[in-house]
């Protein structure tokens, strides 16, 4: 709570008196004047506190830089934003620069480097910002020279060890907040960016989607023209011989007319061409109708409306007229086109109805998807032939209800409970409603049908007219989400049972899959999504540096595009055991981008112990022979000898000596046998002997 106070009020004070209408760069301009600004009174104000205490005439100069500071925001203010800017930059530099010189030693030649930094965030100009710098350094150079050069006078009522190390403070702080602000508004443009990017490249998908659509309609629409041409001709011929038909020109001067205008007027063709088209007036339409009418056409529109005409024998007839503009070659208003429709007797008017009924029933019966329409009491008032093939049935409906039709299909009366659940909620919040219909399968009982039905109520003067429904058969659709669901969850069951610990980071390396080789705990496989290494070896009082040589190893594939594998020991202070850990991992890119860091690992300890384990033996193998070389062969070598002796005549007492000779090397081989078989036991101890983890 009180971090989001102060940033609304960093951010408050940034944007003093902002102008919405500045480029986005001058506002970060602007933002970043006023909050240094801000800052540097903040902080002067502060230092009042010290300066009071310990007593200095450096209060008169942090008045004056109080007062320097408020400018710039004063010209931000009224708006006179490069006033404001070079203000700050040049004003503050000379004041520097020349309190550096008057008070020597005390800490005030080091805003210059404040403002070097400040001027390379606000000023645009590169030449600008290489300029400052050069005079800056020049400043302290010179600075340098004099302090080096001029005997320094101390100022009797100065702290030298207090004031400049304030200033210095107060130099970085402003610098920080600064280059923390900027930092922030930085990453606030990327983030923009990056969703600027992701909007259109989706608006381009969606632009090149469309374009294909209106290319195959396009394609579509000519070959139904080709199709239909002879019998546009016949809708002409029919035209010309129904339809009343007259052409004017733009002084309302009759050109051209067709037969069933002489029909209905019952003037002859040569008695009304060349005159004007007000010999028709009935005078009983206001001058206002006329004035409004020729207005609609001679401004390039069509009108449309019924229009009560006199013929020659002052019998009155109505026509359904409607008065197209007709242009030449360079789009320039010609003439005037009247094509009308005798409403005089009931009869046409109802052909008329027909006609336009039949029309727009054709095109709903070749839409590819149903259509139905409800009264106000949710009874049938139109089907499309989409929605039932059968025209006896769609017939049979007209003035039924879904109860009705369920009764009639022998389904459960729970569909039709549905549909006017759904019907209820669209009328009750005036919007449309979709929801999703299953129903079996005629032809195969033991599969489903998908339907997907939207529903649009109409309203006429507040109450409902019609309940509009229009359904689309998704079964293939659903059928392929449910196959994927089913895969997904296959390929979920064998990642959990390999025997591998597998891991799926993010581009920001926070995890987005573990199998249940690597965490058996589900609660806990569930906390670590969204979690880096750095989290999980918190939550397992595991060393940092176990995550710090995952992340080592990351970056190396990443640079280098390949698998990396790696040797991890893990002293777990649960088991007490050291656990020796096979990692593997490779970096996923998608479109030269990271998306994806893949891991899997094995537990290669008693792998490690075998070896061990192998090595050991080897070593006890090496000793025994070893000691066969110097204790066995010695013995052994002298009962050879002595052998050698049986076959020569010896006396008694040769005998005697041989006895001893041959006692000694038993006895030898003997001890010998026995030292081996307590070294064979003592190290098969201490080989299955388990290692102390710690």
């Amino acid at each position: 709570m009180n971090k989001n106070i102060l940033l609304n009020f960093v951010r408050g004070l940034s944007e003093v008196d902002f102008d919405s209408g500045l480029p986005y760069y001058k506002k970060i301009n602007v933002r970043l004047i006023n909050l240094f600004c801000f800052v540097n009174v903040i902080e002067l104000l502060i230092a009042l506190i010290p300066i009071t205490i310990y007593g200095s005439g450096y209060t008169v100069i942090t008045l004056i830089f109080l007062f320097n500071f408020l400018v710039p925001v004063f010209f931000n203010y009224i708006k006179e934003y490069k006033i404001s800017k070079a203000y700050l930059v040049y004003s503050n530099l000379v004041l520097i620069e020349v309190f550096s010189f008057v008070f020597r030693r005390t800490g005030i030649h080091n805003f210059l480097f404040e403002f070097l930094c400040i001027v390379a965030f606000i000023m645009n100009n590169a030449r600008s910002v290489i300029l400052y710098y050069f005079i800056i350094v020049a400043s302290i150079i010179c600075y340098e020279y004099y302090d080096d050069t001029v005997p320094f006078i101390p100022m009797q009522d100065y702290n030298y060890e207090v004031f400049p190390i304030l200033n210095i403070i107060i130099a970085a702080t402003s610098v920080f907040l600064v280059i923390f602000y900027a930092r922030r508004l930085n990453f606030r443009i990327l983030q923009n960016l990056d969703f600027t990017r992701a909007e259109l490249k989706t608006s381009r998908e969606k632009i090149v989607h469309s374009n294909n659509l209106l290319v195959k309609a396009n394609k579509k629409l000519g070959e139904l023209l080709k199709v239909h041409s002879k019998e546009l001709l016949a809708y002409k011929r029919a035209i010309d011989e129904s339809i009343i038909v007259s052409v004017i020109d733009k002084e309302g001067t009759i050109i051209e007319v067709n037969e069933p205008f002489c029909k209905a007027s019952k003037y002859v063709r040569e008695e009304v061409i060349g005159k004007n088209h007000k010999i028709l007036n009935s005078e009983d339409h206001s001058e206002d109708f006329y004035v409004e009418q020729w207005q609609t056409i001679s401004e390039g529109n069509i009108w449309r409306g019924d229009v009560k005409s006199k013929g020659k024998d002052n019998t009155f007839f109505s026509v359904d007229t409607i008065i197209i503009p007709m242009f030449d070659d360079h789009h320039k208003l010609e003439k005037f086109l009247s094509l009308g429709l005798d409403i005089t007797e009931e009869f046409n008017a109802q052909e008329t109805l027909n006609a336009q009924r039949e029309f727009y029933e054709q095109i709903f019966d070749n839409l590819p998807m149903e259509v139905v329409v409800y009264d106000k009491d949710l009874k049938y008032l139109y089907i499309n032939q989409q929605a039932i093939t059968d025209g006896e049935l769609r017939t049979w409906l007209i003035g039924k209800t879904d109860f009705d039709y369920c009764k009639y299909r022998n389904r459960t009366m729970e569909l039709a409970e549905r549909r006017l659940e759904f019907f209820n909620r669209a009328i009750e919040e005036k919007r449309e409603v979709s929801f999703l219909d299953v129903l079996q399968d005629p032809e195969s009982p033991e599969k489903k049908k998908y339907i997907l039905r939207k529903t649009y109520p109409y309203f006429e003067d507040g109450k409902l007219k019609y309940m509009i429904g229009f359904s689309t058969y998704v079964t293939d659709l659903v059928e392929a989400q449910e196959q994927l669901t089913t895969q997904r969850n296959f390929y979920q069951q064998v990642l959990d049972n390999v025997p591998l610990e597998i891991a799926i980071y993010d581009h920001d390396f926070k995890y987005v899959y573990v199998n249940k080789q690597s965490v058996k705990d589900d609660k806990l496989r569930e906390w670590l999504i969204g979690k880096t290494d750095y989290d999980y070896c918190v939550y397992r009082n595991r060393n940092k540096e176990i995550a710090d040589k995952r992340m080592k190893n990351f970056m190396q594939a990443i640079k280098e595009k390949r698998t990396i594998s790696f040797m991890e020991v893990i002293n777990d202070n649960t088991t007490k055991q050291t656990i020796h850990m096979m990692r593997n991992t490779f970096p996923y890119f998608e479109n030269g981008a990271l998306k994806y860091m893949i891991g899997f690992s094995s537990n290669v300890s008693e792998m490690m112990e075998a070896e061990q384990l192998k090595d050991n033996y080897i070593k006890t193998i090496e000793e025994l022979a070893f000691l066969n070389s110097h204790k066995v062969r010695r013995p052994v070598a002298s009962i050879l000898g002595l052998m050698n002796v049986f076959d020569k005549n010896i006396t008694p007492a040769d005998f005697t000596k041989l006895k001893e000779y041959l006692t000694t090397a038993a006895e030898e081989l003997d001890g010998f046998t026995k030292e081996a078989s307590d070294y064979i036991s003592q190290r098969h101890i201490q080989i299955n002997k388990k290692p102390n983890p710690n």
